[in-house]
């Protein structure tokens, strides 16, 4: 599901969907949960959850939530992350590396889809710890937030970004 056209420029991804159900005093109230990540393919993406009765429901809502949550991700080259990084979210450790020019994206399927959606081309991620699909996705937009870029070196040394100097293979 990934409808880029020109009268919805958003590539859309559907993630997880599952069935779950709600214990009530009148028995089991079944529903169905879906998580879906949005992005233009050029620095910004935004994921979501919805629940409905039926799984196009649950699709629509978490997608509307996807566009509300949008962030842009910096990039290096328009291509990868500017630095490896580790970042722990919950039960999930994710280790994010750089990669150079036509390395691909060599990660967890999720994250292959959100960096798919965010226009990330080169990269590569391993997951410890837990693998649940809501957590792993929110771990990775955390992470992409959270990245140190040139201009924050800068600022953290009291110079100028040209003389941060960033090293590339």
């Amino acid at each position: 599901m990934s409808a880029k056209s020109a009268s919805n420029p958003f590539i859309k991804r559907v993630l997880h969907v599952r069935r779950v159900s709600r214990v009530t005093a009148g028995g089991k109230s079944r529903s169905v949960s879906a998580l879906v990540v949005v992005g233009n393919g050029n620095g910004a993406a935004g994921y979501g959850q919805g629940r409905g009765i039926e799984a196009a429901q649950a699709i629509q809502k978490a997608t509307e939530r996807a566009h509300k949550s949008m962030i842009v991700i910096p990039r290096y080259d328009n291509r990868t992350i500017f630095s490896n990084m580790e970042h722990n979210y919950r039960g999930v450790r994710l280790m994010m590396y750089a990669a150079p020019p036509g390395y691909g994206v060599v990660a967890n399927d999720k994250i292959h889809e959100v960096c798919r959606c965010a226009g990330i081309a080169d990269m590569s991620a391993k997951v410890y710890g837990s693998r649940n699909p809501m957590n792993v996705i929110k771990a990775t937009f955390d992470a992409f937030t959270k990245q140190t870029v040139p201009q924050q070196i800068a600022k953290a040394r009291g110079c100028k970004v040209m003389e941060v100097g960033i090293f590339r293979p």
